[in-house]
């Protein structure tokens, strides 16, 4: 697949986000709208909704962030096209607010490092929002960001391991930001999944990827994220001790009043201590 120049054009603009351009940067200004200093971070964890029920969670984490020359974003498969693991090959993502370039070297290295298992692929990319409704907020904060977009199916732990260890390895320990796009518990009532989400984010704000992942399966949590999660947290396990802070926790029912069915949306900072 290296050697064609691909582009990826939105799949979910005018549904999850607006479609033109001023009305986009309009949304995304007004969610990020923060009095807190703008700080570097080694990752983020934040929600990949419609930006209506979202939009708010995620603008509190990079409203308050610095957005790097290059950003890793790790997403959930919601649609089980491609191979378990995939990573877009090149080319450029196009958004309303203009095209974000791929970082094609680094995503060829990580490739590399995997053949058998990280497959450089477009068709689980093709209709998947989890990386798409995070580029906008990025363009915002750094409009020359160059991107890393993989998209994992469920995963053993050992494989977790092994895509966390190569990403140590690969990519340079600074000016790397890491996404996790993952929203929280699905489809409970609004007092099940707050509970439950205290569980998943009790784990991610220790930093413990092996008890996010074992939580999550106990639990019967339906965090869509938990794979590229605990690959963010292993890979920060491997350059120091993560530390994780709740930046902004709000379930689909505040915006909606339906508490019976609710999405919960969770965004944290994850950053590394000696």
């Amino acid at each position: 697949m290296h050697g064609r120049q691909y582009f990826r054009e939105p799949a979910v603009a005018n549904r999850f986000y607006p479609g033109e351009p001023a009305d986009l940067r309009s949304a995304v200004e007004r969610y990020m709208a923060t009095d807190a200093p703008c700080q570097t971070t080694f990752g983020i964890v934040v929600p990949h909704a419609g930006y209506v029920y979202s939009g708010a969670v995620a603008g509190a984490v990079y409203g308050g962030i610095d957005v790097p020359e290059r950003v890793v974003v790790l997403s959930p498969n919601h649609t089980g096209m491609g191979p378990p693991i995939s990573i877009y090959p090149g080319g450029v993502w196009r958004t309303p607010l203009g095209d974000i370039v791929i970082d094609q070297a680094l995503t060829a290295r990580i490739t590399a490092s995997d053949r058998e298992h990280i497959i450089p692929d477009t068709d689980a990319h093709q209709f998947e929002h989890g990386v798409e409704v995070q580029l906008p907020f990025i363009q915002r904060r750094n409009s020359q960001a160059k991107l890393i977009a993989m998209v994992f199916q469920p995963l053993p732990l050992t494989m977790c391991r092994k895509v966390a260890e190569h990403l140590h390895a690969i990519l340079p320990e600074a000016g790397v930001l890491f996404i996790c796009s993952s929203d929280m518990n699905h489809y409970e009532t609004d007092t099940i999944t707050k509970q439950k989400d205290r569980f998943a984010i009790d784990a991610m704000i220790a930093g413990d990827p092996i008890g996010l992942y074992h939580t999550v399966q106990n639990k019967q949590i339906s965090m869509c994220g938990v794979i590229p999660a605990t690959i963010l947290l292993l890979t920060a396990m491997l350059r120091g001790r993560p530390v994780g802070v709740l930046r902004d926790y709000r379930t689909s029912g505040d915006v909606s009043g339906d508490r019976s069915h609710v999405v919960g949306y969770a965004g944290i900072t994850i950053s590394l201590c000696c």
